[in-house]
């Protein structure tokens, strides 16, 4: 059987829906022939992927991928926080956040910065400082050259225990 083309399988998809039709057996070779051409493309990342799971045992050495177009960044922060709640700055609720414990930060030279993704890679005296079964928060900024600057949205993730405490 041949591959066909992304724009094949979107064709033949939008020929079932514009006959209003469309035979189980000829939706479930259109969906597996999507699959295989998307799990054959070394470009496609899985969306559900693209959101991130941040979460870590402490005393473990995760990675962490973060998808942000950060290609070409002259600065790169990526800061992590536990213990602390956001508190508004200025009248009621606007404003920035402000985190009360910083556990740590990672710079441009600390992490690998591709044209669309940020990896980061946690040591496990890293790992070590977070508390387990407290929720940590974590987001990136980044800045460029000509003064533009990005950050993304706070994310949360979960920090998992260990039995027998300390580095392996």
């Amino acid at each position: 059987m041949a591959t066909k083309t992304a724009a094949e399988l979107v064709g033949e998809l939008e020929a079932f829906v514009y006959h209003g039709r469309v035979e189980r057996d000829d939706l479930t070779t259109i969906l597996k022939d999507t699959i295989s051409f998307l799990e054959g493309n070394p470009e496609y990342v899985d969306p559900e992927a693209k959101k991130g799971n941040y979460d870590f045992v402490r005393g473990t050495t995760p990675e962490q991928v973060f998808y942000i177009d950060a290609g070409g960044a002259s600065e790169v922060f990526v800061t992590y926080a536990q213990d602390g709640r956001p508190e508004p700055e200025g009248p009621c609720c606007y404003g920035g956040l402000k985190w009360v414990h910083t556990v740590l930060e990672k710079e441009i030279g600390d992490v690998i910065v591709e044209e669309d993704h940020i990896i980061v890679n946690l040591s496990q005296e890293e790992t070590l400082l977070f508390k387990a079964g407290k929720k940590g928060y974590v987001q990136v900024r980044a800045k460029w050259d000509d003064g533009t600057a990005m950050a993304t949205e706070i994310k949360e993730f979960e920090v998992g225990g260990l039995l027998k405490e300390g580095e392996i």
